[in-house]
C-alpha cells in the first residue's frame, strides 16, 4: 500500500467514518454489516488506502446518522485529536453503563468543589 495523503478527499471521509463510527460506539463489524460490505472494506475506508464509490456514501451516512455531505467536511486536526480522546471516552463510558457515568461525573464534580486549581487545570 502506498502513503496516504492526509490532504485527499479519501483521507478526509475515512477519517469522518472513523470518527462517527466511534462517536456511536458501533465497530467496524456493526458498520459494514449495515451497509452490507465486508469489514476489511471499513477498515480501508477509514484509513484512507481506498476510496469507496459513490453509491455507498447514501447508506453510510444513514447508518452513522449524518447528511452524506458531513462524511465530506475536513476535520481540524486541533480539536480533531481532542475530539477523538473525548469519543473514545465517551465510547468506554457508554460500554460502562450510565450508572458508573454518572458516579464518574459526580466524583470530577466533588473534585473541582473541593479543589479550585482542578477547573484551571481543565482548561489547559
Amino acid at each position: 500500500m502506498g502513503k496516504v495523503d492526509p490532504g485527499s478527499v479519501s483521507y478526509t471521509v475515512g477519517q469522518n467514518i472513523a470518527k462517527l463510527r466511534t462517536q456511536r460506539g458501533m465497530t467496524q463489524q456493526q458498520l459494514a454489516d449495515a451497509v452490507q460490505i465486508d469489514r476489511a472494506e471499513i477498515s480501508r475506508y477509514e484509513n484512507g488506502s481506498r476510496m469507496m464509490g459513490i453509491a455507498l456514501i447514501p447508506p453510510l451516512a444513514q447508518a452513522l446518522g449524518v447528511p452524506p455531505g458531513q462524511l465530506f467536511e475536513k476535520i481540524d486536526s486541533d480539536s480533531s485529536s481532542r475530539n477523538t480522546h473525548i469519543d473514545e471516552r465517551m465510547a468506554l463510558l457508554n460500554r460502562y453503563g450510565r450508572e458508573t457515568a454518572l458516579s464518574m461525573i459526580e466524583s470530577m464534580l466533588d473534585q473541582m468543589t473541593k479543589n479550585p486549581a482542578f477547573i484551571n487545570d481543565l482548561d489547559t
